[in-house]
């Protein structure tokens, strides 16, 4: 999944960047508009009382954007299960090409209670799609990236 996004003055802070916490909520937009795709909707998954929070977040910031400046999220969904997955994401300028943030979202499933459950079949079919359509995103540019994190994290 791609989806392009034009920053805007409300998007900076005093710095003239764009906000960190930003890079989160254009990630989120481009999930909502992917899951229209594979017929996930929220109204319904509240109705079946399906619910997604966020269980761990990551996101290595490499390189700023300003005001006017077009940027492409790039989603792809890794380790989808009746329990949850985890949706990666690249966040980069389409005009240079250069990546400025990526990292990932794992997300869990819960039921009416808030309590960890299953999620029904045809949300998980929804989200293994997912993982399909995404898989040489997954597999060629986000692992190597995060391959490359965790051998940096443990030389530390």
């Amino acid at each position: 999944m791609r989806f392009r996004y034009q920053v805007a003055f409300f998007d900076v802070d005093y710095a003239r960047v764009l906000f960190f916490a930003r890079h989160y909520e254009f990630v989120q937009r481009a999930n909502d508009a992917w899951m229209q795709e594979h017929g996930l909707r929220y109204p319904q998954l509240f109705a079946e009382a399906v619910g997604t929070p966020i269980a761990a977040s990551f996101c290595r910031y490499v390189g700023p954007v300003y005001v006017a400046e077009t940027i492409e999220v790039t989603l792809g969904v890794k380790e989808p299960s009746p329990r949850g997955f985890l949706l990666v994401f690249e966040i980069a300028k389409p005009a240079d090409g250069r990546r400025v943030a990526w990292g990932y979202i794992e997300r869990r499933f819960v039921g009416a209670d808030r309590k960890a459950a299953d999620a029904p079949p045809h949300v998980v079919a929804a989200y293994e799609a997912m993982a399909a359509e995404s898989r040489a995103f997954v597999l060629g540019t986000w692992q190597p990236l995060w391959d490359r994190e965790r051998r940096s994290l443990a030389a530390d």
